[in-house]
């Protein structure tokens, strides 16, 4: 892999990037691999026959307090929030997505109140810590505020595939 972009260096720093930058003096970046970051958990949750009160899935700021207080009690930190109203589908409340940026990366939750369904996503970098424990325990608290009957989940390892060094 090379990127030709003569100003990713300065606005990459190499200790916080899975790679170490070289020939940025001709513009041209070799991407070698490096033994540190960019490794994080990506948890995925796809939840169907939600028995939880209504509001967790029509009321965007009511989830959006909820998933803020998620993300506190298991030590992780909100750096930003985005919550948005759907409007109404077929005659019924329109769903939520609530958006909350962590320094440690994200967590995103759409709902469909119309069938009971949310989808979640939680990913968390590691650099400077393993905060795959904390991923978990958010995940199951947000399972267990949508109680549903069926639920799909999924991790995924992030940045471990080995690289070599771009021709």
């Amino acid at each position: 892999m090379v990127v030709n972009d003569k100003n990713l260096h300065a606005t990459i720093a190499p200790e916080v990037c899975a790679y170490v930058y070289s020939n940025c003096i001709t513009g041209t970046l070799k991407c070698v691999q490096y033994s540190c970051c960019m490794q994080g958990l990506h948890l995925t949750a796809d939840l169907t026959d939600c028995q939880c009160h209504p509001h967790w899935l029509t009321d965007a700021s009511r989830l959006g307090s909820a998933c803020e207080a998620a993300v506190c009690a298991v030590g992780l930190t909100v750096v930003g929030k985005l919550l948005h109203t759907f409007a109404p589908l077929g005659g019924g409340p329109g769903g939520v997505t609530a958006t909350l940026l962590l320094a440690e990366s994200h967590v995103c939750v759409h709902t469909w109140p119309e069938r009971n369904q949310v989808t979640l996503d939680v990913y968390v970098c590691n650099v400077g810590a393993d905060h795959s424990h904390r991923a978990r325990e958010l995940l199951a608290r947000l399972l267990a505020l949508f109680e549903p009957r069926h639920c799909s989940q999924h991790a995924l390892r992030r940045g471990q595939a080995e690289l070599t060094e771009a021709a």
